[in-house]
């Protein structure tokens, strides 16, 4: 019992450390997110300065979307089941990352699902389902070569 205590102590410690971290780093995260931004908005679309300004942003949002990992582990939250369609979490997850294959060089390709069999709505924690999708898009982005494809499809 005494193991089980300790164990719950350091995880609360953990959280709170990981709290205050993540808020340091969130703030000029934030303001670096800000001015790629600007940057950005200083270039044509065809420019290089514009690429690497979107580039930044991407990166920016991976950093903290590990920040918002390393705080759910710390601190985890229940599941919030609700009837979702899975599809509908495929296409808007592939929606998500498109700008991000763009700005990588590789060819998206997504297949919306067949009406042979449709897919009822599964009872399911549609963030974790989203986040888990965008982590495993987003590993495989980082994979592809530039000029390669990203091939996905729905149920």
């Amino acid at each position: 019992m005494a193991g089980v205590v300790q164990r719950h102590e350091r995880l609360v410690a953990l959280g709170k450390m990981a709290a205050g971290v993540a808020h340091e780093i969130r703030n000029p995260l934030s303001s670096i997110k800000g001015l790629a931004t600007l940057l950005g908005s200083r270039f044509s679309e065809k420019e290089q300065e514009y690429e690497a300004a979107g580039l930044l942003i991407s990166a920016v949002a991976r950093v903290d979307r590990s920040i918002g990992e390393l705080l759910n582990y710390a601190r985890p939250r229940p599941l919030n089941r609700r009837a979702t369609m899975l599809n509908e979490l495929l296409a808007n997850s592939v929606k998500l990352i498109a700008a991000d294959a763009q700005s990588l060089g590789v060819d998206l390709d997504y297949r919306p699902e067949t009406q042979d069999f449709p897919v009822p709505p599964l009872l399911i924690d549609a963030d974790r389902i989203t986040k888990a999708l965008l982590n495993l898009y987003l590993n495989s982005l980082q994979a592809v070569p530039t000029g390669g494809r990203l091939a996905s499809a729905g149920l």
